[in-house]
């Protein structure tokens, strides 16, 4: 089997037009390893926090509220890339969001999942600006081993998400991207209502989680806060993510009542080595 690497430093050093050349075959966060992928970006956030010079330790809740945004608004980048649009936003090299803004976003400290979706968003708006500037497309050579890696992925995904499943009853932290999977395979609802009603399921799981805990800081006490109010919003990321989160448990609890079906499922998500 061969394995994907999901961080390469030397990428760091491309230049732009080169950097965007090769990351179309770089390992995108969706087709990544749920594992492998929660370290990755526990020590992206370590490494990106210290060089933009933000003092204090990163908590937990912070970091969870990041990598699950990630997971679920920027899967379609790859860890690299997350380095590298970083890197330019310490370098000054992004856009505002907003004109008349500075090009660098104010962290005040914090290392948030608000604070890291704006670069992000800059970063997207860079990359297809340079993309379509420079004429940069993927090889064909190069989707076809993707395409391979990306399917081995994909079925280890689904079935370690069903493994876990299976013995806690619950969905393993960082498993939401699963949820996109099983949505275009036709696993889940499509219906509008029910994801209206999923959404609003979430919004009051999230207020009575929040609202329930005791912050060990002035860090978490605002980032508790910021939580809080931005629950309220229309398509929140954080909100998003439990909404996939209810529906997973709501169809993996539903599956495993029915063995002929929980084994047919297994069979066509079953990992073969590439």
């Amino acid at each position: 089997m061969s394995t994907l690497a999901l961080y390469n430093k030397q990428n760091q050093t491309l230049g732009a037009v080169k950097f965007l050349e090769e990351s179309l075959s770089f390992p995108k966060i969706r087709t990544v390893n749920g594992h492998e992928l929660s370290k990755a970006l526990s020590h992206w956030i370590t490494e990106t926090s210290l060089l933009l010079g933000i003092k204090d330790a990163i908590s937990d809740i912070n970091k969870k509220d990041v990598i699950e945004m990630i997971v679920t608004e920027f899967k379609s980048l790859s860890v690299d890339e997350l380095y590298y649009a970083f890197k330019l936003e310490r370098y000054g090299s992004l856009e505002p969001l907003t004109k008349g803004e500075s090009p660098i976003t104010k962290h005040f400290q914090l290392f948030n999942a608000e604070y890291v979706s704006q670069v992000l968003r800059k970063y997207k708006n860079w990359k297809r600006k340079k993309l379509i500037e420079h004429n940069v497309q993927v090889k064909s050579e190069v989707v076809t081993a993707t395409e391979k890696e990306k399917q081995y992925w994909i079925n280890k995904g689904v079935s370690s998400c069903l493994d876990f499943f299976e013995i806690n009853g619950f969905i393993e932290d960082g498993k939401t991207y699963v949820y996109e999977i099983l949505y275009d395979d036709g696993h889940l609802s499509k219906d509008p209502e029910y994801k209206r009603q999923m959404y609003a399921a979430a919004q009051d799981v999230l207020r009575l989680e929040y609202t329930a805990k005791k912050a060990s800081s002035k860090e978490e006490n605002a980032s508790f806060k910021s939580i809080l109010e931005n629950i309220e919003k229309q398509a929140n990321g954080k909100v998003i993510a439990k909404a996939k989160e209810l529906v997973l448990n709501s169809f993996f609890r539903q599956l495993v009542k029915d063995e002929v079906k929980t084994n047919d499922f297994k069979e066509k998500y079953k990992v073969k080595l590439i």
